[in-house]
């Protein structure tokens, strides 16, 4: 299998000079959806907070990112090994499916077929319970006190309305040219920088304000929508836009300016009583900061591992 594919296709640092995925892109604007993904979406927070106590939800973070390390065996190397056995006749979108087809028995044909629907939806229903949990009790909460019956109403259509939402916008994207996986990962990349600087500044900057957050968030992530539906639509024309990674980069950037600006040229209504991380930590060393002393310990391990990986395969 080795022998039979492009040097490039084991190595996960490709030159800079490469239109899809340079090394540059990859350092730059990965971070920047890491901080979302992790720390700010509401499907991987949701579950987070659902935990009995801090320790139980740092470890299962951490489980999660361990499991993630196997995710290049399972997405990827597939994809090559269909690269190699139907050169002539598979395409990138349909390498899954191609596999199952051509080597699979019947028996497991059926059960590999229903493991890819129950995934399917599974990852639908969770970010519909995430998407209709918040607009109910964050959103619609601020203009109307509800009842738990009003709650679960309007959760309930507000689920109807957004799933059909989300398969009128994937019907308008299939006409993009671009395949799923930078589809999916161009819209994450381009919608995240306002999320992950709001998350960032909070912990870091204890003089952050509400105003300058409010404006990151919701003038920030009018402006990625509009950017991401350019990008994704090739509008004004195919090649225009930068690497969808480097533009959730310089994004990030001119939001992090905007944020700075406006914290300091306001001044918060609300004192802030929470302290920032770095003055969590440099307080005495007490019962809590001991107990996650382990933790740290596990994530630096599973961090060089990480490393080591990108090493060699490099």
């Amino acid at each position: 299998m080795v022998s039979q594919t492009p040097d490039s296709y084991w190595k996960l640092f490709l030159p800079s000079s490469n239109s899809e995925y340079s090394w540059v892109a990859i350092i730059l604007g990965y971070p920047v959806v890491a901080i979302y993904y992790w720390c700010a979406d509401q499907t991987i927070v949701q579950k987070v907070l659902a935990a009995k106590s801090l320790k139980e939800g740092q470890y299962g973070a951490i489980f999660i990112s361990t499991l993630k390390i196997i995710m290049p065996l399972i997405f990827i190397l597939p994809g090559i090994m269909c690269y190699v056995l139907f050169k002539d006749n598979a395409q990138p979108d349909n390498a899954y499916i191609t596999m199952i087809k051509e080597l699979m028995p019947h028996g497991l044909l059926g059960l590999s077929i229903a493991a890819l629907i129950a995934s399917l939806i599974d990852t639908v229903s969770s970010s519909l319970n995430s998407f209709c949990t918040v607009f109910t009790l964050d959103v619609v909460a601020q203009f109307k006190v509800l009842t738990q019956k009003q709650q679960i109403k309007i959760g309930r259509w507000i689920t109807i309305i957004a799933a059909i939402v989300g398969v009128g916008i994937a019907m308008v994207f299939s006409y993009s040219g671009k395949n799923f996986f930078e589809l999916s990962q161009g819209l994450v990349s381009i919608l995240a920088p306002p999320l992950s600087i709001v998350f960032l500044a909070g912990i870091i900057w204890k003089r952050v304000n509400s105003i300058s957050a409010e404006i990151v968030l919701y003038g920030g992530g009018l402006v990625c929508l509009v950017l991401g539906a350019c990008h994704v639509l090739n509008y004004p024309y195919k090649g225009y836009w930068p690497h969808f990674l480097l533009l959730s980069f310089y994004i990030f950037v001119a939001l992090s300016i905007v944020i700075i600006a406006v914290t300091l040229f306001t001044k918060s209504v609300v004192n802030p009583v929470i302290p920032s991380i770095l003055e969590s930590k440099n307080t005495s060393l007490n019962e809590q900061t001991y107990r996650s002393r382990p933790i740290w310990l596990v994530w630096l391990g599973l961090a060089s591992l990480m490393i080591f990986i990108y090493l060699f395969f490099n």
